[in-house]
């Protein structure tokens, strides 16, 4: 039996006056995490009900390279992002 694929699609935009970016989504998010560059886990967010717009402050992080990861109750999806302030 095949089953349907399914990707968790983040299009992360910047905040205009706040270090964070923001999302929409198609399907619930439930968990965010913020990578370092050495994969050490910066900062986590938990929806436990889930959420289609998410926001995330990072204005406690320095400029740098980042990956974010969204689990969606199903799988998880990373997307690198740099911040520049």
């Amino acid at each position: 039996m095949l089953v349907p694929s399914r990707k968790l699609i983040l299009l992360w935009k910047s905040c205009f006056f706040n270090d964070c970016l923001t999302t929409t989504t198609a399907q619930k998010i439930y968990r965010v995490k913020v990578f370092g560059v050495a994969g050490n886990v910066l900062k986590q967010f938990v929806y436990p009900a889930g959420s289609n717009a998410v926001s995330l402050d990072l204005s406690d992080l320095a400029n740098g390279t980042y990956i974010i990861q969204a689990y969606d109750n199903y799988s998880w999806t990373s997307q690198q992002v740099v911040i520049l302030k």
